[in-house]
């Protein structure tokens, strides 16, 4: 098996695990449709990620782009049918596109950038690629880098959708156009209102026996949280005192850091 068709395995299986639109809607508790993947209702056309963006989330984005994912792959999966799309017509279109290198280079981890909580050198290097942290939170990514991940993540919805369902029936159980985006503050408060909070200290895996549940987790002590307005987050992370009585104002960041991740908002557009 080469290096290549192993990549587009992975690539696929991330297609198959896991949408822009003009107009949008409200929607209430008895107009739902099935979930977006990994996320949970918060209120009227807003779902959450049930945890935050983990390594291996992450580099299920950078292998995309390194195999066949690019601007140009947005553009296409935007205007493509909803269902019913050939994948391996399509796949073979996408691999006839060049590696867009600043695309990468933009998207890209600082492996060598620090973590500040520890001294080993070995996690300093294997944090990110690491199987034992692969459902540990992404850190060290810049607010740019939170969005295009964000677009990509809608972009592969939209794609899985439109690979593995084969009629209007099957379509129409699903919600037509999305975004997934950062959160806003009232958003993100609204989930944490909503769900029980479990106190845990950093740095623990965002997910595990209990990842099918349907709850919003959100572990103080562990990382905070990037907002949509560049320089916001939320969130106690593992910096800070836990026993803090306002765990969830906003605080302010000046670049990607050690104690910052994100989870996604998908926000419905158009039922």
């Amino acid at each position: 098996m080469t290096k290549y068709f192993k990549v587009f395995l992975i690539c696929y299986s991330t297609l198959v695990l896991n949408l822009t639109g003009f107009s949008q809607v409200k929607l209430t508790i008895d107009s739902l449709k099935l979930s977006p993947p990994g996320t949970v209702w918060v209120k009227d056309n807003i779902y959450i990620d049930q945890f935050p963006v983990t390594n291996a989330d992450y580099t299920e984005f950078l292998l995309t782009a390194a195999a066949y994912y690019n601007p140009k792959v947005h553009d296409t999966i935007q205007k493509m049918p909803t269902y019913k799309v050939n994948w391996k017509k399509l796949s073979e279109y996408f691999f006839t596109l060049e590696l867009d290198e600043d695309f990468l280079k933009k998207l890209d981890l600082n492996y060598y950038e620090p973590l500040s909580w520890t001294n080993d050198s070995n996690l300093q290097f294997s944090y990110y690629d690491d199987e034992y942290y692969s459902n540990f939170p992404i850190v060290n990514i810049s607010y740019e880098q939170a969005k295009e991940y964000c677009k990509w993540r809608s972009d592969m919805v939209l794609l899985s959708y439109a690979i593995n369902v084969s009629s209007k029936k099957k379509r129409d159980v699903l919600y037509t156009k999305f975004n997934f985006r950062l959160p806003r503050f009232d958003e993100w408060k609204s989930a944490y209102d909503i769900f029980e909070i479990k106190n845990e200290p950093f740095t623990k895996p965002v997910s595990g026996e209990d990842s099918e549940s349907e709850y919003f987790h959100y572990t103080p002590g562990n990382v905070s949280e990037m907002l949509d307005v560049k320089g916001q987050a939320v969130g106690v992370s593992w910096k800070d005192n836990l026993d803090s009585t306002k765990p969830i104002n906003p605080v302010q960041y000046q670049k990607p850091s050690d104690w910052l991740g994100f989870r996604c908002i998908c926000e419905i557009l158009e039922y």
